[in-house]
């Protein structure tokens, strides 16, 4: 079993294909923007801030899912 990172065009037309994690980054750059804003104008929650965002995984014939 072999997975990747990142979901770069080239990883489907690998042989065999190769299954990836891809997080939504337009959703990750939304976040972080907004933490920074609120840090900059005073209004962030004191502490850590932990944000979860769920990956997107795409399982190719590289996990043995069959598809090619």
């Amino acid at each position: 079993m072999v997975i990747g990172w990142g979901d770069y065009p080239f990883s489907r037309y690998m042989d065999p294909p190769l299954s990836t994690v891809r997080l939504p980054v337009v959703e990750v750059a939304r976040r972080a923007t907004q933490r920074l804003l609120s840090l900059l104008n005073g209004t962030a929650t004191e502490g850590v801030v932990a944000d979860y965002i769920e990956p997107d995984v795409m399982l190719r014939a590289s996990t043995g899912d069959g598809s090619r």
